[in-house]
Formats: structure tokens, C-alpha cells, sequence
């Protein structure tokens, strides 16, 4: 099974308390819907372009909430381990990717 675990930094403490009221579901998104989409949809799992962390590929993936609330989040993948490190509002694709790149998460 893949273990998921969530970075601890500036970027997701502000996502979560600035989205306080789905905090919940959207940390269950992530640690059951997540590994089911890596594992059985690997196709809904898409690179942020060139991007990377760390020296790893960073994919995004969009969290989809009850009542069509929706977040993007960026991840790495390390063998088993997946590190969720940045999470957004931004849907589009390419405004995410460039809101990402412009923090201080990513390699230079």
C-alpha cells in the first residue's frame, strides 16, 4: 500500500486555513483518493510539466469535493511514499504550474 503523508509548511497551512470548512475532506481525498487514482487511474496522474523538488518529479492531480468543490494538489513520489506539498483553488492547469513554480518549493 502507498503511505501518504502531508508536508508541513507555510503553503498548506495557509491552504487549510483559508479552506478551514473542507479541511477534513479534502486530507480524506488525499490519503484514500489519492493512492486509489496512483494505483488504478495512473492516466488522471499528470506531471507539472518540467517541474521538480527535491530532484523528483512533481505531479499534480485534481482533489474533487461533494458538491463540485474542487482543489489541484502537487506531489512527489518516493517508492511507496507520497508527500502532498502544495494545494490550491487554481483549477486551470497552467495557472497552477506557474502559481507552484513561483514558490520556493520547487528545485531552481
Amino acid at each position: 500500500m502507498l503511505e501518504v503523508k502531508l508536508a508541513s509548511n507555510r503553503y498548506l497551512a495557509l491552504f487549510f486555513r483559508c479552506f478551514k470548512p473542507h479541511a477534513a475532506a479534502v486530507k480524506h481525498n488525499i490519503t484514500h483518493e489519492l493512492p486509489n487514482i496512483i494505483l488504478h487511474r495512473p492516466e488522471q496522474i499528470k506531471a507539472a510539466y518540467q517541474l521538480t523538488r527535491e530532484g523528483r518529479v512533481i505531479y499534480e492531480y485534481k482533489i474533487v469535493l461533494p458538491q463540485h468543490i474542487c482543489f489541484r494538489a502537487a506531489y512527489t513520489q518516493n517508492g511507496r511514499c507520497i508527500t502532498v506539498f502544495f494545494i490550491s483553488d487554481i483549477l486551470i492547469k497552467h495557472e497552477f504550474v506557474q502559481r507552484l513554480a513561483a514558490t520556493d518549493l520547487v528545485d531552481g
